[in-house]
């Protein structure tokens, strides 16, 4: 589990926030407003990489879960 985690907090900031997928997240949400919401947000593109790795709901809701609990951390800090 800790390695989803992990894994699901690295593929997260490279597609949300990185400059390498910067293109990228332009061009899906020139294409379509939600999918550019889901694209930036997060706490949203956590859960659905989680879902990818585990193909559980509940463990994909877990990590959703501990990265909540570290993106509220941050903003603390």
């Amino acid at each position: 589990m800790v390695t989803n985690i992990l894994i699901t907090l690295g593929v997260t900031y490279l597609i949300s926030q990185s400059k390498v997928f910067e293109p990228i997240r332009n061009w899906i949400a020139d294409k379509h407003w939600l999918l550019a919401e889901l694209i930036h947000c997060k706490i949203c593109l956590s859960f659905w990489v989680g879902l990818y790795l585990t193909s559980n709901i509940y463990q994909a809701l877990a990590i959703m879960g501990v990265f909540v609990i570290i993106s509220i951390y941050e903003n603390k800090i």
